[in-house]
């Protein structure tokens, strides 16, 4: 027997008749209805038509999805499986470089050609190791937005050609001995960060 406000009639013809929100206009719900002879049978047609409509509803939501929005989805999916420091740096990329890049156009608005367009911005004015890290990122959002139906466009990333790397200068035994002499003076921290360096090979942003 149907309950107290479940929206479940016995018509006079003999059918059962189920109402359900279908929209809403002007803040109104709009209903529409389903009928079977039996209770349970229209019950279960009232299930499948909300779950049909909350599907094409979510559809639509897809469809019109932008960059912002599947990285925000995709960070929340990478908060609990990565380092904190990994999630801060993978949230400064996002909102830096790749968001802008794409101007935070809708999804179904993003080509491949556009895709490599971006990359090749990025490469006029980062390094090579910088814009492999961004793209790497990108990679792993757009393969999310596929796998989860998102319209994510078939792309196969266009090669990175490295740039012509410029020729270490060695810095002299005697020029390191006058500057080893020269920072023995200070006591400063950053002075003694750069000796260390000097004498141990190891990169001042390593320290």
């Amino acid at each position: 027997m149907p309950r107290k406000g479940e929206n479940i009639y016995k018509r006079k013809d003999g059918r059962w008749e189920a109402r359900y929100i279908h929209h809403y206009e002007d803040g109104k719900a709009k209903y529409r209805s389903v009928y079977d002879y039996s209770y349970l049978d229209v019950k279960a047609k009232r299930i499948q038509a909300v779950a049909k409509m909350d599907s094409l509803h979510t559809s639509t939501v897809k469809q019109h999805a932008t960059i912002d929005e599947i990285c925000s989805l995709w960070l929340e999916e990478r908060k609990a499986d990565v380092k904190e420091s990994t999630y801060t740096r993978y949230a400064r990329t996002i909102k830096k470089h790749i968001i802008p890049g794409f101007d935070n156009h809708r999804l179904d608005h993003i080509n491949a050609d556009k895709i490599n367009d971006v990359q090749r911005h990025l490469r006029e004015n980062l390094s090579d190791k910088t814009v492999t890290d961004i793209m790497c990122i990108f990679k792993s959002i757009w393969k999310y937005g596929q796998e989860n139906n998102y319209p994510c466009c078939q792309w196969n990333q266009e090669r990175i050609k490295l740039k012509k790397t410029s020729k270490v200068t060695i810095i002299p035994t005697n020029v390191q001995k006058g500057i080893v002499s020269a920072l023995n003076n200070y006591n400063e921290y950053v002075f003694l960060g750069v000796l260390f360096s000097l004498l141990t090979d190891v990169r001042i942003g390593e320290i």
